[in-house]
């Protein structure tokens, strides 16, 4: 990340984004507004795939679609 006096950003596949707007995309894909136990399973799988030491090419199939939609969403910032 890329500090700035009261903005960051960060590098997505080369290009820079604000982290303000990166943050806010994977805090809706992982649903952290709701209690944990509300959460979808699509929002689960993508957060067992994100906090796992080494992920597993199951985890990784679990978590695409949720993982395609946040590439998606910050690319059209």
């Amino acid at each position: 990340m890329a500090g700035q006096p009261a903005s960051y950003w960060i590098r997505v596949a080369g290009r820079w984004y604000p982290w303000d707007h990166v943050r806010l995309v994977l805090r809706e894909a992982l649903e952290l507004h709701l209690p944990e136990e509300e959460r979808s399973p699509e929002a689960r799988d993508l957060a067992r795939f994100l906090h796992a030491d080494r992920p597993t090419l199951v985890q990784y199939a679990l978590a695409r679609p949720k993982l395609e939609e946040i590439w998606r969403r910050i690319h059209e910032a």
